[in-house]
């Protein structure tokens, strides 16, 4: 019988290379950029609660437009 050969530990095989930590992309990070940008733009000009009172305005004009039928 055929002894088997003994690995070399210290020879790493070239896909395990390319393991490690998986950051974002800089695509991604961009965006993440450019919508935290547009939020503070939106927050200053508006005011911080000026799209939960507008949904809120319309949840309660469109509850009393059912309610009258």
């Amino acid at each position: 019988m055929q002894e088997l050969k003994r690995r070399n530990w210290t020879a790493k095989a070239a896909i395990m290379r390319k393991g490690g930590v998986h950051g974002k992309s800089n695509k991604a990070k961009r965006q993440k950029d450019k919508q935290s940008f547009n939020r503070k733009i939106r927050a200053e000009q508006f005011g911080s609660f000026y799209w939960q009172s507008l949904i809120h305005s319309l949840i309660q004009t469109t509850d009393a437009k059912s309610n009258q039928s």
